[in-house]
């Protein structure tokens, strides 16, 4: 036993947490995100159609975070990821995802670089969703900018049952668009 563990084991009582075994199975990186929050105004949710027919749903989830000043006020502070959700995928999220929707979302993190129309390089980055669940409680249609999913979807992965789209979205001239969101 080394002399850390004796040491660790000497104040607590305890038996020490062995440290972890780094195998040849072990990832080396993780790209993923999780997120909830609800569809914001800022970009509504929106569907496109690549030149070669690939659907694509784009827009901005809002989460919000509350903590407290050194007042003890509690202080609101809003984020906005761009989400992109590809394929079959965006052909449902188009159908459930309105705004004000409070929804689950699953993917990785992606970066864009692109020439703007003044040849200024612009980095752009994204949430591209694998799967998402709807979670608003109000029913398909009561809400007056829109509403989550009917009841059957309620809790229910997206990604289940449908394809998410290409493996690489970004091959071909597929993505390439003149507004970067």
């Amino acid at each position: 036993m080394s002399n850390y563990h004796q040491l660790s084991q000497s104040r607590t009582g305890e038996q020490p947490v062995q440290p972890m075994i780094r195998r040849k199975w072990m990832f080396n990186s993780l790209n993923k995100v999780i997120l909830i929050g609800k569809t914001s105004f800022k970009f509504p949710p929106e569907l496109k159609v690549t030149p070669s027919g690939t659907p694509l749903l784009r827009f901005s989830l809002t989460t919000t975070e509350v903590s407290k000043d050194k007042e003890g006020n509690k202080k609101k502070t809003n984020e906005y990821h761009r989400i992109v959700i590809w394929g079959k995928l965006a052909e449902l999220g188009e159908r459930f995802i309105k705004m004000d929707t409070l929804v689950y979302v699953e993917g990785k993190i992606r970066t864009n670089t692109y020439t703007d129309q003044t040849g200024k390089e612009v980095k752009n980055t994204e949430i591209v969703c694998n799967d998402f669940v709807i979670l608003d409680s109000t029913p398909f249609g009561e809400k007056n900018q829109g509403a989550g999913a009917p009841s059957e979807y309620h809790g229910a992965s997206a990604a289940r049952d449908f394809d998410t789209g290409p493996a690489n979205p970004t091959q071909g001239s597929d993505y390439n668009d003149d507004i970067p969101f």
